[in-house]
Order: structure tokens, then sequence, then C-alpha cells
């Protein structure tokens, strides 16, 4: 597509742009604004991929299948993943404190997490989630972008 600026009827800029390019571009723009409320921690699509390549293969599988399901995953689901029992204390030592640990030597951020859930709301609702820009670069990195 043929893009013309014009000031004072002068061109002052004439290009050629990709529609394609341009929407994805307008896409994350828009995600990143929407995500100020997040709670998981922002990271990169590079940093994502950087992640997956740090974690042991069931946290890969995991967090590509939260990405996969928009942002969330029911405790079900994730038993299955990760060959554990009804005891949440396997997957938290275990697998949550590893990607905890492979997220915080990528950023650098010593309280910043990825995975989270509503303890308020676990007996009813055992989901857990990642949102914002995490759950967007997530989903890039993982291929559904």
């Amino acid at each position: 597509m043929e893009v013309e600026l014009k000031l004072d009827g002068k061109t002052v800029v004439k290009a050629r742009i990709r529609v394609t390019t341009l929407l994805e571009a307008i896409t994350a723009a828009l995600q990143a604004e929407s995500t100020d409320d997040a709670i998981s921690t922002p990271i990169t699509p590079a940093q994502a991929t950087e992640l997956f390549a740090r974690v042991d293969a069931k946290s890969v599988r995991f967090l590509k299948r939260i990405a996969e399901n928009n942002g969330s995953l029911g405790w079900e689901e994730m038993q299955d993943i990760f060959d554990i029992d009804d005891d949440w204390n396997e997957y938290s030592t275990r697998f949550g404190k590893g990607i905890t640990r492979a997220l915080r030597n990528i950023t650098g951020g010593g309280r910043d997490k990825l995975v989270y859930w509503d303890d308020d709301t676990w007996e009813d609702d055992p989901t857990v989630y990642v949102d914002g820009m995490a759950l967007h670069s997530l989903r890039e990195a993982a291929g559904y972008l």
C-alpha cells in the first residue's frame, strides 16, 4: 500500500507500507496498553523463547498450553502435564519454582512472577493464569500469533 503525507499541499513523506505488519504492530501496541493492570511480569517474545530454553520439557508444555488456552489452565490439566497427584506442593516446589527462578534469571527482577492464581477462589476454580504482555509474548514465542 502506498501512503503519502502532505503538509500545506507539499508531499513530505511518500512510502510503501506492509498492511499486515502495520496491523500486527497496532495490535501489539493495543495489547500493551490494555495490560497496565496485568499481574504477570511483562516479558518480550525473546525472553519467552529464552524461558522455554531454560525450563524442563514439562514446564515448556505447561507454558505453551497456557498460551494456547489464552492465559489460563485448570488444575486437572496441570496434573496431567506434570504427572503429579492432587498435591499442589509437588507443582509449587518443583515446577513452579523452576519457572519462577528461570524467569527471574532472565529479567533480573527478584520479585517477578509469571504464573499466578487466586487463593480466594482456588477451591471452586483451581485455575492458574498468565496475563498481559507476558501472555502475548508466550503466545508469540509458542507460535500462536
